[in-house]
C-alpha cells in the first residue's frame, strides 16, 4: 500500500468535497493518506486527524511558531531541501518560497504526491522539483485548468506543459481533457482516464417520492460555483421563459462565487426575484435535500470536464438537462439519459426544461437510465480502485 499525500486548496470547500470521499475510500482500503491543504493553512484552519496543513503566513505569530515546530521536528528534511533549493536557484525569494512549500510535504515521507488540480501543480512547480527522487507525482486535470485557463491567461499553456511534464502520471476526467494533455507533449502512457464518480450508498432513486412532487410548482435546480464558466446567467434567462409555461416554477441556484451580485441584478431585472433562490454554498446533506425537491437539474456550463453535481443529480434520480460543454457528452446521451443543448443558448435550454416538466413519463425514463449510467460507469468504489492501481504502479 502506498503512502499518499493529496495536495488540495481547501479540503472542505464546496468545490472540493468530492475529494473527501476519495480520501475516505483510500484510507479504508489500507492506504496511508495525508491531506495537505494549502489555503487551509493561510486561512488559519486547524488540521483534523490525518491531515497536514501548509505553513500559515510567516507574517503572523502563528506562522512563525508553525515554522519553528516544523524546523525542530524535521531538521534533516529542511537542511536537505535547503541545499537542493540553493543549488538550483541560488539565494533569493524563489528558493525560499520553494523550500517553504516543499518541506511540509516531504516531511510526511510520501511515496506519491497527488496534486488535485493542474493549476495547483503550476503554482507548486518549483516545490515539486525539490521532492525526493523516490517520490512519484500524480497531477489531476479536471477541466477548467486545461480547457479554459490556457485561453484567458497568457503563457499558461507553457506553464501547464512544464508542470505536467514533471509528473509520473496525469489523471484526466474526460477524453476531451486528455486530448489537451496529449497536445502539450505528455506521453500517452502517462495519461490515465479516471472519470468522476459518486458514492451510490449516499444517493437513492425514490420514484415514489418523486411522483409526489407538485407538477404545477416544479423546482429547477443548478449546483455549482457562481462563475462565468458555469454560465448561470443563461440559465436564469432560460428560466424566465420556463415561467411563461409554468408560472409556479422556482429556480434554485446552489453555490457561491464572483458572479453572485451580477446574477442577483439579472434576476431582479427579469422580474424573477420571487421565483429564484440563491442559497449560497451548502453542505452535502443540504444539497441532497434540495435535489430531492427538483423536477429537473441543469448544467448550463460554457466549459466543463465532467460535472460532479450532474452525476449526483443522476444518482438521485433527477432528470438532467445540460449543455454539450467539454466532456459532458461523454457522460450524457441526448434523449437517452438526459437532454443536451448548445452552449450559451437560453432558448434551447428553456425548451429542454419545459419538455421534461411537461412530460413526466419522459422525466422518469431519463432519470431511470441516468441512475443506471452512474451505476455502470461512475461508482466511487471503482474509481478508488483505479487510483489505487495508479499509485501502486508508480509509487
Amino acid at each position: 500500500m502506498a503512502a499518499v499525500t493529496l495536495v488540495v486548496n481547501e479540503f472542505r470547500s464546496s468545490s472540493e468535497t468530492f475529494l473527501v470521499s476519495l480520501v475516505e475510500g483510500l484510507r479504508s482500503s489500507g492506504h496511508q493518506v495525508t491531506v495537505h491543504g494549502l489555503l487551509d493553512g493561510r486561512a488559519g484552519a486547524r488540521p483534523g486527524p490525518g491531515r497536514s496543513v501548509a505553513l500559515p503566513p510567516l507574517a503572523s505569530g502563528r506562522g512563525v511558531l508553525a515554522l519553528l515546530r516544523s524546523l525542530v521536528g524535521h531538521p534533516v528534511v529542511w537542511s536537505r531541501l535547503a541545499v537542493r533549493s540553493l543549488r538550483r536557484w541560488g539565494p533569493g525569494p524563489r528558493a525560499v518560497r520553494a523550500l517553504l512549500l516543499a518541506a511540509p510535504v516531504v516531511a510526511g515521507r510520501p511515496d506519491v504526491v497527488h496534486v488535485s488540480f493542474s493549476p495547483v501543480a503550476v503554482e507548486l512547480a518549483d516545490a515539486l522539483d525539490l521532492l525526493d527522487p523516490s517520490t512519484s507525482v500524480v497531477v489531476s486535470c479536471r477541466g477548467s485548468g486545461e480547457l479554459v485557463r490556457p485561453t484567458i491567461v497568457p503563457g499558461s499553456s507553457e506553464a501547464l506543459a512544464d508542470a505536467l511534464g514533471r509528473a509520473d502520471a496525469v489523471h484526466v476526467v474526460a477524453d476531451v481533457v486528455g486530448d489537451v494533455v496529449r497536445s502539450l507533449g505528455v506521453p500517452p502512457e502517462r495519461i490515465h482516464l479516471v472519470r468522476p464518480a459518486v458514492d451510490l450508498t449516499r444517493f437513492e432513486l425514490d420514484e415514489t417520492a418523486r411522483a409526489s412532487l407538485d407538477p404545477t410548482a416544479p423546482v429547477v435546480v443548478s449546483v455549482g460555483r457562481l462563475h462565468w464558466v458555469k454560465d448561470q446567467a443563461t440559465l436564469v434567462r432560460a428560466f424566465a421563459s420556463v415561467r411563461h409555461r409554468f408560472p409556479g416554477a422556482r429556480l434554485v441556484l446552489v453555490g457561491d462565487g464572483p458572479e453572485r451580485e451580477a446574477l442577483v441584478f439579472l434576476v431582479d431585472q427579469l422580474g424573477l426575484a420571487d421565483a429564484v433562490d440563491l442559497t449560497g454554498a451548502l453542505p452535502p446533506e443540504e444539497v441532497h435535500r434540495v435535489l430531492a425537491t427538483a423536477g429537473v437539474a441543469v448544467c448550463s456550463s460554457r466549459s466543463e470536464g465532467t460535472s460532479n453535481a450532474v452525476l449526483e443529480a443522476m444518482a438521485s434520480g433527477v432528470p438532467v438537462v445540460s449543455t454539450r460543454a467539454g466532456g459532458m457528452p461523454e457522460v450524457l446521451r441526448d434523449g437517452e439519459n438526459s437532454l443536451l443543448c448548445p452552449v450559451g443558448d437560453p432558448g434551447s435550454l428553456s425548451d429542454a426544461i419545459v419538455r421534461i416538466l411537461s412530460d413526466p413519463d419522459l422525466g422518469r425514463e431519463l432519470a431511470r437510465r441516468a441512475r443506471t449510467s452512474v451505476e455502470k460507469g461512475h461508482d466511487v468504489a471503482a474509481q478508488r480502485a483505479q487510483f489505487a492501481r495508479i499509485y501502486e504502479a508508480i509509487g
